[in-house]
């Protein structure tokens, strides 16, 4: 196949596949609990279980419960699926469904019973829980205890909780029907919860989740297009290239380095619709150790092992690629200190491989998607600066 051809189907493949990503389809309609429902006199009321629903909800103190009351008609089935957003780690919920008529032994400590009433948990080891995706809105999601049982007519609790005292968001996801019923900024309010931010900051602007995974997906695809020209016309040998980006940041040198230290920091610099779960740290500092994550691009997970380590330029540090999908990656991240604040540079050097893992490289990280990727980390990482400082981040 001709290598214009090649890059004109990619790019309608690419186009298309955000277009669907980004399309209101017929799908569990999404609901929030944003405030918390703390006690069974507070309970989120689900008054309607013939819909498909996704309520997003989190718990936001450590050894917090959510209670949600559940109006069952006669002959109704409770069909329940626990599920927690990828960017939120080591947070592994469990079920406790409160009924009449079952024993009291399934009581977690703290949960309320109501007389009359017993309780049974649902519980899924942390190393079982799978790994879900939701084409409509893209998100990656790990799934955890669900439950399908017949009840009589009556009123039924439910309850979230996480026994080992973590915080995070979390979705229930509801049998029923499929029709499309979202919320008002359903999209802008999801995302929040997705990136683990449990519902508590705003957006940034209006309908920004959109905006960036149209700009995404429009990068991706045109840049695809130009590189695999480019390869077709220097024929199948690898070369290296180089990226730069650099931004003045109105924060001082150190302040930027504390939020680059903070565990979460990767989870925030990544933009939407990429999701990233780390699935181990065992860096010491930002010059020493390993990362390993995993990037999500829609249904695609790419592994990522990286090695810090100091860069040759003073307060600066390196990551190099061990494991990934290109042949060689190499990034600095320079953080000098410049007039009223910081000069923030990131320069990489990098390789595509060989052959149709080359081919996916060069669609993924193009000239322009690592624009829009670094000009994004470039603002969060002001933003989350200035969010460390006043210690809301």
């Amino acid at each position: 196949m001709k290598p214009v051809l090649r890059a004109a189907l990619i790019l309608l493949g690419t186009t298309v596949a955000f277009a669907v990503a980004n399309t209101t389809a017929r799908a569990h309609s999404p609901r929030f609990n944003d405030t918390g429902s703390p006690s069974l006199s507070e309970a989120y009321v689900i008054d309607d279980l013939s819909t498909s629903l996704a309520i997003m909800g989190a718990i936001r103190e450590s050894g917090a419960v959510d209670y949600y009351r559940i109006e069952a008609p006669a002959g109704q089935t409770l069909d329940f699926a626990l599920f927690v957003p990828a960017a939120c780690e080591g947070f592994y919920p469990l079920f406790v469904l409160i009924a009449p008529a079952i024993s009291r032994d399934g009581a977690s400590p703290g949960i309320e019973v109501p007389m009359g009433f017993g309780a049974q948990r649902f519980y899924v080891d942390p190393a079982d829980w799978g790994v879900f995706f939701e084409p409509f809105d893209p998100s990656i999601y790990a799934s955890g205890p669900a439950f399908s049982l017949d009840v009589d007519q009556g009123t039924y609790y439910l309850a979230v909780l996480d026994p080992s005292g973590a915080r995070g968001a979390y979705m229930i996801g509801m049998g029923g029907s499929e029709r499309w019923e979202p919320a008002e900024d359903w999209r802008d309010r999801k995302a929040e919860y997705d990136r683990c931010g449990m519902g508590e900051s705003g957006t940034d602007s209006p309908g920004w989740r959109t905006i960036l995974d149209l700009l995404l997906g429009l990068f991706i695809a045109t840049g695809g297009v130009f590189t695999v020209r480019g390869q077709g016309r220097s024929g199948s040998a690898s070369r290296e290239h180089r990226f730069i980006q650099s931004s003045f940041i109105d924060i001082n040198p150190q302040e930027v380095w504390d939020f680059h230290e903070r565990p979460e920091a990767l989870q925030q610099l990544t933009p939407p619709p990429m999701i990233v779960r780390l699935n181990e740290d065992n860096r010491r500092s930002l010059t020493e150790g390993t990362l390993d994550f995993t990037l999500w691009f829609g249904p695609i997970p790419i592994r990522w092992v990286a090695l810090h380590e100091a860069s040759p330029e003073p307060d600066s540090f390196r990551d190099t690629m061990l494991r990934g999908p290109m042949k060689a990656w190499v990034h600095d991240h320079s953080i000098q200190p410049s007039a009223h604040g910081t000069q923030l540079t990131d320069r990489v050097t990098y390789e595509y491989p060989r052959g149709w893992r080359g081919w996916l490289s060069r669609l993924l990280f193009n000239r322009l998607s690592l624009r829009f990727l670094f000009t994004y980390r470039h603002y969060k990482t002001r933003k989350g600066a200035i969010n460390l400082r006043r210690g809301k981040s």
